[in-house]
């Protein structure tokens, strides 16, 4: 799990993981609460899984507009 502090208030998330590898990057909604991330860094959360759903770490890119 990442946790980003923003300087803008996003409308879109997108993150997709690494290419090549089993990998899945998922994204909490903009405007959604980030519950699982700590106070001052509840802008947006990304989340790394292999393809079983076990979290993982890996590179990814995302984009927030």
């Amino acid at each position: 799990m990442y946790c980003f502090d923003l300087s803008f208030e996003a409308q879109v998330a997108v993150a997709s993981a690494e290419v090549g590898t089993t990998r899945i990057a998922t994204t909490v909604a903009p405007g959604a609460s980030a519950a699982n991330c700590p106070v001052g860094l509840r802008d947006a959360e990304v989340h790394i899984a292999d393809t079983s759903g076990s979290a993982e770490d890996g590179g990814f890119y995302v984009l927030f507009n």
